[in-house]
């Protein structure tokens, strides 16, 4: 799928060649990820915000308060897009299993999207209209790990491409971005072929999903 030049992201051959690797575990040997992953989407994140601040990145305005919005977004944007962009359907089950063991599901999704500001009209109708003080504080992100958090830049362009962004938030996305991918190639172990497991529902026929992970859309 093609977008404005602005909005592409370019995923490291690394990072692309585990996304095959993902799509090959979990669609040719039905296998899952196993959960909750060593290293958490949210753990992931807070070690990066912590080693950009000593180390920022070169061609962006360094601003604390900027960094913390493009990863508060992103984590949002992985917490309210993954059970309907994120997941392969051989992963469905697994999640609406979290979803009673760990409570979360869409009643997770907070009521703000500071990255791009996903319209009102998505947002309402996504978000709980009650919450109680029962509910858990638990989000697939603190769950999650690396394997499908590396899925969500493979959709991100097309959902920035539904918000309205100036010229010099979209650098700074993507500056941020780039550098946290780079980050991501960088951590030792964060990616391994041992975080899957046997599904124990195989495909038959040699009939499996298409990848709507892949990175030549």
């Amino acid at each position: 799928m093609e977008y404005p030049e602005e909005l592409a992201l370019s995923i490291p051959p690394f990072l692309k060649q585990r996304l095959e690797d993902d799509c090959f575990w979990v669609l040719r040997r039905s296998k899952l990820v196993s959960l909750p992953a060593e290293t958490s989407v949210t753990s992931l994140l807070r070690g990066y915000y912590q080693y950009s601040l000593i180390n920022p990145p070169q061609d962006t305005n360094h601003s604390v308060g900027l960094l913390a919005e493009v990863l508060d977004g992103l984590k949002v944007y992985f917490d309210f897009t993954l059970s309907d962009h994120l997941l392969y359907s051989q992963e469905k089950a697994q999640f609406k299993h979290l979803c009673e063991e760990e409570g979360f599901g869409r009643a997770t999704v907070v009521n703000k999207i500071p990255l791009a500001h996903i319209n009102n009209k998505a947002v309402s109708n996504h978000t709980p209209t009650h919450s109680t003080p029962h509910t858990p504080h638990k989000h697939p992100s603190d769950v999650y790990g690396a394997e499908h958090f590396l899925r969500l830049f493979v959709r991100l362009p097309m959902f920035l491409s539904q918000a309205q962004l100036s010229t010099a938030h979209t650098h700074t996305i993507h500056t941020h971005i780039k550098d946290l991918l780079e980050y991501m190639v960088s951590q030792d172990g964060l990616f391994s072929d041992s975080h899957y497991h046997d599904n124990g529902t195989p495909h038959t026929n040699g009939l499996v999903d298409s990848d709507p992970m892949s990175t030549e859309q």
